[in-house]
């Protein structure tokens, strides 16, 4: 995103706990039977009998407590902050963490949806979206880079998976017994960093995760010195498949908080439904690119910055869905904003990334699309309009629902 982030993005990042969007998707391991133990091969169908349980959650109410401690610039800081994720369909969820330095609350009852930031006292409320069908929809609910989403998708990027030892849990108050899984993805490319397995205490009679861990290793490109984090997520309540009361799902204001309309330097600009801007930009080899005569092709218009963190993180996505649907009609243009060739070109020499990109080094086009946050990203039918408008991360699965309302599946 570009450097004056605004609240609703950092209010948003409480999202991105989860890790980064790999980019393949595992083979299916046999499943194990329920309660059993697992053996150190069995780990990849541990994985994927959570995969199935989380998937076919019909409700669920998850209490964890987070801890998170950091090397940054030579000095070291912890913190611990409480998360709740719940989910009930039609369309019903409650998010909430208490994190000091990006506090949020998101609550839907199904009718409205509200967004309550705990540094501004202030909330939004605005129709709740449409309820999507499918199995998927509980854990759509959730935040798709939610703590709990990423349960869903298990097997996606998984290199290895290793199963490291039977070890009791303690959930509310009983000693609950699980495999301990570690499990190494595949990360975002373009990063000087080093990331540890991910470490997993899995029920073993409701596959349920209870306990996660991860560490990450940055090398910094200054003279900060390197960056470090750890963290570590238990939960203390876990109700699955369960009767939730409403008020769960209700938002009441505490006292002296304000219903504002937008944040503070929200963007609120969404330009689905209109017509895509025609631009002529040339791609690394100087060779022009017109919009307009891709015209019958279903284009990703995906603007972004080699200095982008999140941008980073979303491009392998992006890449995935190039190479899956590009011989079913779908044109990948990446934009570069505002940058140099030769910087780009540098930084695809490590990140060969084979979409193409164009350069807009006035930002002229993006000025046209209204960018003010990178990454933002387009979804253009083959009529040449705007099916869909994202502004920040998106995950694979939202990125894969776009393409199919534009046609491509």
């Amino acid at each position: 995103m570009r450097r004056r982030g605004t609240i609703v993005l950092r209010l948003a990042a409480f999202l991105l706990l989860a890790r980064s969007s790999a980019i393949a998707a595992a083979v299916a391991a046999p499943p194990i039977r329920s309660g059993a133990a697992a053996g150190p091969s069995d780990a990849r169908a541990v994985l994927e009998r959570v995969t199935r349980t989380y998937r076919g959650l019909t409700s669920f109410a998850f209490d964890a407590t987070v801890n998170v401690e950091m090397l940054r610039a030579g000095q070291r800081s912890s913190f611990d902050f409480h998360y709740v994720a719940a989910g009930a369909k039609p369309n019903r969820f409650r998010v909430e963490m208490d994190n000091p330095m990006m506090g949020a609350t998101m609550v839907s009852d199904g009718k409205s949806v509200v967004l309550f930031s705990n540094q501004l006292q202030q909330y939004t409320r605005k129709p709740a979206p449409r309820a999507v069908a499918g199995p998927d929809t509980v854990g759509r609910l959730a935040g798709p880079n939610s703590p709990i989403a990423q349960y869903y998708h298990l097997l996606r990027g998984l290199t290895d998976a290793r199963w490291v030892r039977a070890e009791p849990v303690t959930l509310g108050g009983r000693a609950v017994e699980c495999d301990v899984i570690a499990a190494d993805y595949q990360h975002p490319p373009g990063l000087n960093a080093t990331y540890s397995p991910t470490f997993l205490w899995v029920e073993r009679e409701r596959a349920l995760v209870l306990r996660e861990s991860t560490f990450v290793h940055v090398e910094a490109a200054d003279t900060t010195g390197p960056s470090e984090m750890s963290q570590s997520t238990s939960y203390v309540t876990a109700r699955t498949n369960q009767v939730l009361p409403e008020s769960l799902f209700a938002f009441r204001p505490p006292a002296g908080a304000k219903e504002v309309q937008s944040f503070p330097g929200e963007q609120t600009v969404d330009l689905s439904g209109q017509k895509a801007f025609d631009f002529t930009l040339a791609d690394l080899s100087d060779k022009p690119v017109k919009l307009s005569s891709l015209r019958g092709k279903v284009v990703i218009l995906d603007f972004w910055a080699t200095w982008c963190g999140p941008c980073r993180i979303e491009m392998p996505s992006v890449q995935k869905l190039h190479e899956e649907f590009g011989s079913k009609g779908l044109v990948v243009l990446g934009v570069d904003y505002g940058e140099e060739p030769g910087r780009v070109r540098t930084f695809l020499a490590k990140n060969p990334y084979t979409f193409r990109i164009l350069m807009d080094r006035d930002q002229s086009v993006g000025t046209r699309y209204q960018v003010n946050g990178i990454p933002s990203l387009f979804v253009i039918d083959r009529t040449g309009t705007i099916s869909s408008h994202f502004i920040g991360v998106r995950d694979e699965d939202t990125l894969r629902e776009a393409l199919a309302k534009a046609g491509i599946k």
